[in-house]
């Protein structure tokens, strides 16, 4: 039914939601924003729920899961009623939150060095989606940049994830004009301001339409959130706000989605509330 709604469907069609996206989108809304938190963790029915509106299958869901509970990404623990309840590790949350909250007035670079022959295949590929989930963009094999950020909670994540001697951090707080010419390439400053205001233009028409189901709201809310991470947050951070242009569509799309996220709050934990009630099972 709601993808009769032309702003729906525009959403979903240019859009896509990944169930790996979705899972970490709902484990993220639901333990880390301020007010939202309403239980002790996330169970199968709030995902399944979130799928079926995302057009996620069970299996790929249950696929979805499966990946990231062997990667160690998300933890699987049984509450007191013997119902599986799932949390995100403290390695992503905290990598994910330092590109969620990073400065908005910080110039310079923080630079990341991999130690590749100290890594396992595995923890190589780990520290990999690790340093791009935190907004780090490859310069090669070994080498990440991004906007300067206090690298002391990533370092403290990847210590407590057994991996702390593979990755070095170092702080650049001046960033010299043949670094800025680099930097603004990388970015491709035009295509990428382009992307936002398409994405600001389908965002608000999504946000905005009439509300067709119950917690239809909340719903968008998720699935838009989980774009808004990554093309405003994760994928907004190799630049200091010095370097772009001011028509950059950056701070609009910030203000609209971080306002409307605060009034409907409520809905949200209403949501959460309602879904979260542990019927049904994917294993």
């Amino acid at each position: 039914m709601f993808l009769n709604n032309p702003s729906t469907r525009t959403m979903f069609t240019q859009y896509p939601l990944h169930a790996r996206n979705m899972v970490f989108t709902v484990l993220a809304y639901y333990s880390g924003l301020p007010g939202l938190f309403v239980g002790p963790g996330v169970g199968v029915s709030l995902l399944r729920d979130m799928a079926q509106y995302s057009v996620i299958q069970d299996q790929t869901l249950r696929t979805a899961i499966s990946r990231a509970k062997g990667e160690g990404s998300l933890l699987a623990t049984k509450d007191a009623s013997g119902i599986i309840r799932y949390s995100m590790a403290e390695s992503w949350f905290a990598f994910g939150s330092t590109a969620t909250y990073h400065s908005q007035s910080a110039e310079g670079v923080t630079v990341a060095v991999v130690n590749e022959e100290s890594a396992t295949a595995t923890s190589r590929n780990l520290v990999r989606d690790l340093l791009a989930s935190a907004g780090f963009y490859k310069l090669s094999a070994s080498t990440w940049i991004r906007g300067l950020v206090d690298s002391n909670a990533l370092s403290q994540a990847l210590e407590k994830a057994g991996m702390g001697d593979l990755v070095l951090f170092f702080a650049c707080p001046v960033i010299d004009q043949s670094v800025q010419s680099r930097l603004l390439a990388i970015g491709d400053i035009p295509r990428k301001a382009e992307k936002l205001r398409h994405f600001l233009e389908t965002l608000e028409k999504f946000l905005t339409a009439p509300v067709l189901i119950e917690f239809d709201e909340a719903r968008r809310i998720l699935y838009a959130g989980s774009f808004y991470f990554e093309l405003c947050e994760s994928g907004e951070t190799l630049l200091p706000p010095s370097l772009l242009p001011p028509d950059y569509p950056l701070t609009r799309l910030r203000d609209f989605f971080g306002k409307w996220l605060a009034e409907h709050s409520g809905i949200l934990a209403s949501y959460f509330e309602a879904r979260n009630n542990n019927k049904g099972a994917l294993e």
